[in-house]
């Protein structure tokens, strides 16, 4: 009988790592082409009102500000992640931080998620190897 291999056999700790890397890089992606359409439907609606007056008014103004930079952060930083750069992971360890905060509860659970699976010794290591091996 041939060696078949098993389709149960476990695969190698890199290529589950990768894939989990991937997973992250897509979720990035998803989330912040979501935040964006959101941020531009803001804007739309935002271009109907009147000028800022109040304190209110300029701290909203100030957190719209903040979510078009945490968007466009996390636009790079799944470009990062999906092609296993090393600037990539910083940017998605920065990008997870201002979620938490700012974009409750499916961008906190995305930057609980990233800030675990990037900040862990092992797994940064195995992401330093990937990026450098240019998987």
């Amino acid at each position: 009988m041939p060696n078949v291999p098993s389709l149960a056999e476990p695969t190698s700790p890199t290529t589950g790592f990768q894939r989990k890397i991937r997973a992250l890089g897509f979720c990035w992606l998803a989330y912040s082409a979501l935040l964006v359409a959101f941020l531009i439907t803001v804007a739309y609606q935002l271009r109907f009102a009147p000028e800022a007056t109040s304190t209110a008014d300029y701290i909203a103004e100030l957190l719209i500000f903040l979510n078009w930079l945490h968007a466009l952060l996390g636009i790079a930083a799944a470009i990062g992640l999906l092609n296993f750069q090393g600037w990539g992971r910083v940017l998605a360890i920065i990008s997870s931080v201002l979620a938490v905060p700012l974009t409750f509860p499916i961008g906190t659970a995305l930057g609980i998620w990233g800030l675990a699976l990037l900040l862990k010794k092992e797994n940064a290591a195995a992401y330093k190897a990937l990026s450098s091996t240019g998987a």
